[in-house]
């Protein structure tokens, strides 16, 4: 990661805050003020609360409410200068730690045109939308290691007032389930005590919804309890609210001991 900052001389523009005005930050490009900024590389690392997890049913292996984010955003570059910087992320993070066993795969639509000659390009057309106004293109990009596919990293290409800009978003649960080549990213370190205390088996993580819920909520408390935001009558206390009304029920529903946070 710092290789890729000093070669390109990003300028470092985190925040770690998880709100902005009323509101959770739930993308980290929430968490910038990119039309603001000037042309360039910039990098922020952005912890996020996803909210819209919490009504995403049926449960799946990635339910996961607090997401850790290392972000790059590319201001006015050319094609050319995108695709070059795009494929330093990918062997920093990716095809440096897993070398030649793994195979790229790039699912979307936009301007860029061929990436490598090592990532198979599918074209899909995958809208990017800022206030509900359609502004670019998603792209996301897999990994194949052996036979089993693995998000690597989300890209989202879109313009705003006549500037191009270009976000990659690593999810650091993603990147450490693809690298480590975990079940699941609840297997994850960031999990692991978690799991621990609660007796859970790898099987769980993967197939019990309630256990999936259960995990993310208890971590997601525990990220939100280090910022003090408690239960009130604004929308942020709401949402706090919400998120510990959701862990009682799984508690209720897989038969745990209230008292059994303690020890978390």
């Amino acid at each position: 990661m710092n290789n890729v900052i000093e070669k390109y001389h990003c300028r470092d523009i985190s925040s770690k805050k998880i709100t902005k005005d009323k509101w959770f930050i739930g993308s980290a490009l929430q968490s910038v003020n990119y039309t603001d900024l000037s042309s360039g590389y910039y990098y922020y690392n952005q912890p996020t609360i996803w909210t819209r997890m919490l009504s995403v049913d049926p449960v799946n292996p990635y339910w996961e409410v607090h997401n850790e984010t290392e972000n790059f955003l590319l201001i006015d570059r050319s094609n050319a200068e995108i695709v070059y910087f795009l494929q330093s992320v990918l062997a920093t993070y990716v095809q440096e730690k897993l070398g030649e066993c793994i195979k790229l795969y790039s699912f979307g639509k936009g301007s860029l045109g061929f990436l490598d000659a090592n990532i198979q390009e599918i074209e899909l057309e995958v809208p990017f939308h800022i206030n509900k106004q359609r502004v670019g293109n998603y792209r996301k990009i897999f990994a194949l290691v052996g036979d089993r596919f693995y998000p690597a990293i989300d890209c989202a290409e879109f313009q705003i007032n006549k500037r191009g800009y270009f976000e990659i978003n690593i999810n650091l649960s993603y990147l450490e389930m693809l690298c480590d080549q975990l079940d699941c990213i609840f297997c994850g370190k960031r999990y692991l005590e978690i799991v621990d205390s609660f007796g859970i088996g790898s099987e769980q993580l993967i197939s019990d919804q309630r256990v999936i819920r259960l995990i993310s909520l208890v971590e997601t408390v525990k990220f939100i309890e280090k910022y003090q935001i408690t239960v009130a009558s604004n929308y942020l206390g709401h949402t706090v609210k919400k998120i510990y009304k959701l862990l009682a029920i799984q508690m209720f529903l897989l038969k745990i001991d209230i008292d059994m946070l303690k020890n978390v």
